[in-house]
């Protein structure tokens, strides 16, 4: 009776709007496929359902591909994060469209239940044509790219299971089929056995209660009375919840994917090299002019001569300058002419910054990050800059005029350098902060991919 049930699906196959949903669904299970082959491997290749283990790269993704793979194309998470930001409404409207086909079927017969079916998402051919050209351009990004909507944790095990198959062929009509009565919530795949029609699961379920409640010595004598029918009003319950938990599962993948982007552009971004590298090769050119979040220094004489306290104090200023107003980016090692020469005995300089701002500063210095970064100099030698990443603070940092002494400037960062104000006024800005925060990095990424966001 399975295969009558896998038959009535049919009227599907030669939908165009259920057809994209499948296509869309197969570039999905061709990445996991992918991403499987390259992340496991079968103790015993002969056997489909063995024990496995890591690759290296397995091991390198651990459990979360989504973190892994934003790191991987950095510097692409501007580009990922408009188009997943741009798809968003459609698979919102998608979910809904799943979740009124609950309210508002009216089937008394599977076969009228399938037309249904095709009837509501025939009125959304608009976003599923939407749905259908993201995945392609996901898959034109990166083959393992539209796993970034079929992952877990977003998906649970058992969820990623029961929805997916083997996938490695380019083209293959009866994988395009299953892929439509998986997105539908029409079957659920039991690996060992294959595709399962949730109509037959439900039958045999109740059918196997019903032969558990009677006396086995009565079973020749009282016929079993379920059938297809009689459970046709639950299956299609289940059925229209699993339609509509798979549009949940892919919007909370991409509600998922932008959130980790916004994580990174909050801090994570300024210690990752390509991007940084990125940053560079949009802020040196000497027409870009420094503003309120990076400056560019050759070096500080406070490393060159440590008897003069003036040259320390300057040093601590510029750095709680930045913390004082937005936050920012100090890249020292680099030319008036904005050409990259590196600093010497780097190591050095950073445990002298560490101990002058430990000394000068009025308040805790440690959330100051200094990051040596190794770049390609004018003459074609690697060297050493180093990137002095300053968060916004909660608290207003003062700087000590002497070291012994009980006067204190205000640096704060303005668009052409240092200034100096007051305490008060400082303190002002700084009503209702929770904590430290590197949130300036988002506004560094959208100059980075969109040339906007730096004011």
């Amino acid at each position: 009776m399975g295969e009558d049930i896998f038959k009535e699906h049919e009227m599907l196959f030669s939908a165009d709007t259920a057809l994209k949903l499948g296509k869309a669904h197969y570039i999905i299970l061709k990445a996991d496929t992918t991403l499987d082959d390259r992340t496991t491997i079968r103790l015993d290749a002969k056997a489909p359902f063995s024990q496995t283990k890591l690759t290296p790269l397995g091991c390198e993704i651990g459990g979360n591909f989504v973190k892994w793979f934003l790191r991987k194309h950095i510097e692409s998470v501007g580009i990922l994060k408009t188009k997943f930001e741009t798809i968003l409404p459609t698979l919102i409207e998608l979910k809904h469209l799943a979740d009124n086909t609950i309210s508002e079927s009216k089937a008394t017969s599977y076969e009228e239940f399938l037309r249904e079916l095709l009837g509501f998402i025939q009125t959304r051919k608009v976003e599923v044509n939407n749905f259908y050209e993201f995945l392609v351009w996901l898959n034109q990004m990166d083959e393992l790219a539209p796993n970034l909507l079929f992952s877990h944790p977003i998906w649970s095990y058992s969820e990623l299971s029961s929805h997916s198959f083997t996938i490695r062929k380019e083209e293959d009509e009866r994988a395009l089929h299953l892929c439509i009565e998986l997105v539908f919530g029409l079957c659920k795949m039991n690996h060992p056995i294959g595709p399962i029609p949730i109509l037959a699961s439900e039958y045999s379920d109740t059918a196997s209660d019903w032969s558990s409640s009677v006396d086995p010595e009565e079973w020749g004598n009282r016929p079993c009375p379920i059938t297809y029918e009689t459970v046709f009003p639950r299956a299609s319950k289940r059925i229209l919840k699993e339609f509509a938990t798979y549009f949940e599962k892919i919007r909370d993948s991409a509600e998922s994917v932008i959130e980790e982007i916004s994580y990174l552009n909050k801090g994570e971004l300024l210690t990752n090299d390509t991007f940084l590298n990125l940053f560079l090769t949009k802020a040196l050119p000497p027409h870009v002019q420094e503003n309120k979040l990076w400056d560019f220094k050759e070096t500080y004489g406070a490393w060159h001569n440590s008897k003069l306290e003036e040259l320390k104090v300057i040093l601590a200023a510029d750095i709680a300058a930045f913390a004082n107003n937005r936050g920012g980016l100090l890249l020292v090692g680099f030319s008036n002419k904005r050409e990259i020469i590196g600093l010497n005995e780097i190591e050095a300089k950073i445990l002298q910054t560490q101990e002058i701002l430990k000394s000068y500063f009025t308040s805790d210095s440690e959330s100051i990050s200094l990051y040596p970064l190794k770049l390609l100099c004018k003459n074609g030698k690697q060297c050493n800059c180093l990137i002095i990443i300053i968060p916004q603070t909660k608290n207003v940092i003062d700087v000590k005029k002497t070291l012994g002494g009980k006067e204190f400037l205000c640096p704060i960062r303005i668009s052409s350098g240092t200034s100096y104000t007051n305490h008060t006024e400082v303190e002002k800005t700084k009503v209702g902060f929770i904590d430290n925060n590197r949130y300036f990095a988002k506004d560094l990424a959208d100059f980075v991919y969109f040339g906007t966001g730096v004011t």
